[in-house]
């Protein structure tokens, strides 16, 4: 009997269903097994295989991006978001206030080395031959004859008066070599008179004088000098000018006669010169090396606010110096910033500005890369915000003579230009900063289900603190809301509300503090994932700088990062949660007359949850041509009651029947939808794997018409 419904079968595939309508009646009605005759009864059925396919989590869940497996293949949904970071500005660019100084020169020094004149009584004695005077000559004379022997030998010793008086003479000090001329603004000009002669000088009147106008310069009468003796005379320069060639002028030279005395022509009086310490307010002259200028300041930071930074390293940046000179002198200049060092090693930095011509500037610039050096900052009187400064200008000793003025000036313009650092440590002030903002999402919009309530919602918020200061962070507000509008606000008295502590970063060795808070267990976070929001906003509280600690640091690269975990482990209740598969088919074979039929499909599920199945023919261009639907469930696989997961497959047999009239219509689809709708008993929840799946077999079922 089921050989010749298998040969009807195959006849009607061929759709030659007319031709063995006949033929097929009389087999069948010859060896019916039936032992009374009844009229015959002939329903073929036509089983047309159309597609296999299988839904698995991905027909679930379209974007599994987000979607994490422990080692048994059990699912969570896992949001990881990095929700604000901030950085504190104290690494924008440093301001200091330009150095910008008009230097006069601090002083002129000159060095003229002693000079020594010597009035001998010799050319004493040749004075008084000299003088026209009769017994002035005749005493002349007699004493150049006496050289190596006393007065006493002389024939004229009992004639000779108590005081012997000579002539006076007129030396010439040369200081040319060392300045044409000088206007002192200090000094002293030291004389000393030495008596090296035999006999006392009584009377010594003496004037010192430029010898360009015959200007005194210093002047003494009746000078007393013992044998052997000195008297020492100081004049203060102050103010006076000063001719490179002066005059001592000594009108005359009166000695106490002693006949005993022993005549030598070598004998002098010594007069010796000094000049001390001289400072001039200008002069054409022979200088010797020294410090013109010498300044040293502590320059503060500008714009700090309540930042009291004690150092920095420089990341970027240079210090200008602009220099402008009117003097006649090559002018060597030092710039040092003696607690700013790299390697330990201070910075300085030297340049030349060469001569002015008369009534005329020079200018040089150095610009000096600073980036890697290390700043202290830690300079009185605040000891902190100010760095130390030393600047010098220097003329050298050239053996040439240059005209130089007190004044003249440098101006000097130090300035920074686009320095930053990548790392500052001090007290870097308050900082308190609320962030606001929303994440957008489709992780659960993508369920295609009605509702999910999960048994569990973690939610996880860690702070990377790579700020070396100390904070807390509040998390203000969390909330969700759907594309329907509806909102959920979270509740945790362990999370949302309360202000967490910070720990700081460590230096050196560099180490981010990390601090991790979650959420209690009383919280009503499967609220927020049963809506199925499309949107998180949240507010976020942070705080640092609230204790004042100068050993607080920062990079530039720093940054306080906050991040937010949502994880939902997939134990969840599920209402309406749709699994679509789109399938390619070709069901011409059904373009013949017929009662009816079906699309029969052999389901084994491996999915905890029933589903209704619904099949959807589609048209060339995507429009709808038929909906087949049914009233028998695709049952679930059966749970471990231990580990909740699936312990095999359970098959079902659904039919979704169409009538006469829709054969044609799905006879022309090209596309078949076949979707299910999964539903979990009320109140149970079931854990999703990685590898469940249902494998659906489709057939065709028709009934074609036979003609009698």
């Amino acid at each position: 009997m089921l050989l010749f419904k298998f040969v009807i079968y195959q006849m009607l595939l061929r759709s030659n269903i007319v031709r063995y309508s006949i033929l097929a009646f009389s087999v069948l009605s010859l060896f019916s097994c039936r032992k009374v005759f009844e009229p015959a009864k002939w329903e073929p059925e036509l089983l047309i295989p159309i597609a296999n396919t299988n839904l698995t989590i991905q027909n679930l869940i379209s974007d599994t991006s987000q979607l994490r497996r422990d080692s048994s293949g059990f699912l969570r949904f896992v949001i990881n978001q990095k929700l604000d970071s901030i950085s504190l500005n104290v690494l924008d660019t440093f301001n200091a206030p330009p150095f910008n100084r008009n230097f006069k020169l601090d002083s002129l020094r000159l060095e003229v080395p002693t000079i020594t004149q010597q009035f001998t009584l010799d050319s004493m004695a040749s004075q008084l031959i000299k003088s026209g005077n009769g017994i002035n000559t005749m005493l002349g004379r007699e004493l150049k004859k006496l050289d190596g022997k006393p007065l006493s030998a002389s024939i004229y010793a009992p004639l000779l008066p108590n005081t012997l008086t000579f002539p006076g003479d007129t030396a010439l000090l040369s200081l040319n070599q060392f300045f044409e001329s000088a206007e002192m603004r200090s000094g002293q000009m030291v004389i000393t008179f030495t008596n090296k002669l035999p006999m006392k000088v009584t009377k010594l009147d003496y004037s010192i004088q430029n010898s360009s106008d015959n200007s005194v310069i210093a002047s003494e009468a009746n000078l007393a000098v013992d044998v052997g003796a000195s008297v020492e005379k100081i004049y203060d320069l102050t103010d006076r000018k000063i001719d490179g060639n002066i005059k001592v002028i000594i009108p005359s030279i009166s000695l106490q006669t002693d006949r005993n005395a022993f005549v030598r022509l070598s004998d002098a009086i010594v007069v010796k010169v000094e000049f001390k310490n001289l400072q001039v307010k200008s002069a054409i002259a022979v200088f010797p090396d020294q410090d013109v200028i010498a300044d040293k300041q502590a320059v503060a930071l500008e714009d700090m606010g309540d930042l009291q930074l004690k150092e920095a390293v420089l990341d970027q940046g240079d210090i200008v110096l602009d220099v402008i000179s009117t003097i006649q002198d090559s002018i060597f200049m030092t710039y040092t910033m003696p607690k700013t060092t790299l390697n330990g090693i201070p910075l300085v930095f030297q340049g030349i500005v060469p001569p002015a011509k008369i009534n005329s500037k020079t200018s040089i610039q150095l610009k000096v890369p600073v980036n890697d050096y290390t700043l202290n900052l830690s300079s009185p009187p605040d000891y902190f915000n100010r760095f130390l400064y030393e600047f010098k200008a220097r003329v050298k000793y050239t053996g040439k003579k240059v005209n130089l003025n007190l004044k003249d000036s440098i101006v000097v313009n130090v300035y920074l230009q686009g320095v930053r650092p990548r790392y500052v440590r001090g007290y870097l002030g308050k900082l308190d900063t609320t962030f606001t903002s929303t994440i957008h999402t489709d992780i659960f919009t993508n369920l295609n289900a009605e509702k999910i309530t999960p048994e569990e919602v973690k939610l996880n918020f860690s702070v990377e603190n790579g700020l070396g200061v100390e904070g807390k962070i509040q998390l203000v507000e969390l909330k969700a809301t759907n594309q329907s509008g509806a909102s959920v606000i979270t509740s945790d008295a362990e999370l949302v509300g309360k202000n967490i502590q910070i720990a700081a970063a460590k230096n050196p060795p560099y180490k981010i503090a990390s601090t991790v808070f979650k959420n209690g267990m009383a919280s009503n976070f499967p609220e927020l994932v049963s809506i199925s929001p499309n949107k998180l906003s949240y507010t976020i509280q942070t705080k640092v700088g609230d204790i004042f600690d100068t050993n607080n640091f920062v990079f530039n690269n720093s940054k306080l990062l906050v991040q937010m975990q949502l994880e939902v482990p997939l134990k969840v209740s599920l209402q309406g949660l749709m699994l679509r598969d789109t399938i390619s088919i070709n069901p011409s074979e059904l373009q013949f007359e017929t009662s009816g039929g079906a699309l029969r499909i052999s389901a084994y599920n491996g999915f905890p949850f029933n589903a209704n199945l619904r099949a959807i023919f589609l048209s060339d261009n995507g429009m709808e041509n038929v909906v087949l639907t049914g009233t028998t469930l695709m049952q679930a696989a059966d749970v471990d009651a231990n580990s909740g997961k699936v312990t095999g497959e359970k098959y079902s047999k659904i039919e979704l029947p169409f009538e006469h009239s829709q054969l044609y219509l799905v006879s022309k689809a090209k596309k078949l939808v076949l979707e299910a709708r999964f539903d979990t008993p009320p109140n149970l929840k079931v854990k999703i794997y990685s590898d469940y799946s249902a494998r659906l077999s489709l057939i065709g079922r028709v009934n074609p018409k036979v003609s009698r």
